[in-house]
């Protein structure tokens, strides 16, 4: 297998009731899991827990699925935020493919700027669509009442 640190996913924001078996329930439907790690730190800023997860799958295309898939899904009213861990190839991969990073790096007129954000952003928006549609279309041909599993599973824990 690969190097485990190429295969996680980062998960934060969750909520005091998110579990690691719900955890589970959620990210198996993206790819096979090999661990799941559900902590909580203490912030010195703050003063409040913070409770996040690392998620390693058994494959490292799972990764950017999970990012794509379940990245700002509520969980007990909580959108959550689903990174490649930091430091490694997925997550230099992801950044560099996020419209924000490439609209960081590049400084055209402040006229352009602003159609080529809101097209790049549109594209992404529709190709992730796209995307998603595919899966879900998938993942609910032997399901004979159509119901799509994500939308049920989300709309569970809002």
């Amino acid at each position: 297998m690969d190097d485990p640190c190429e295969r996680t996913c980062y998960v934060c924001n969750l909520h005091e009731n998110v579990t690691e078996e719900l955890l589970k329930e959620l990210f198996s439907q993206v790819g096979p899991l090999d661990t799941i790690i559900l902590r909580t730190s203490n912030s010195r800023d703050c003063g409040s827990a913070h409770r996040y997860a690392l998620i390693v799958f058994k494959h490292e295309m799972s990764v950017p699925f999970a990012c794509e898939m379940l990245d700002r899904i509520e969980l007990f009213s909580k959108q959550i935020l689903v990174r490649p861990k930091q430091g490694t190839q997925q997550a230099l991969q992801y950044w560099s493919n996020t419209s924000v990073s490439a609209l960081h790096n590049s400084t055209p007129s402040p006229s352009t700027t602003q159609n080529h954000a809101s097209s790049r952003l549109f594209d992404t928006y529709r190709r992730r669509q796209n995307e998603r549609e595919q899966h879900y279309q998938k993942r609910t041909r032997g399901d004979k009442s159509g119901v799509n599993i994500f939308t049920m599973f989300a709309a569970a824990y809002r």
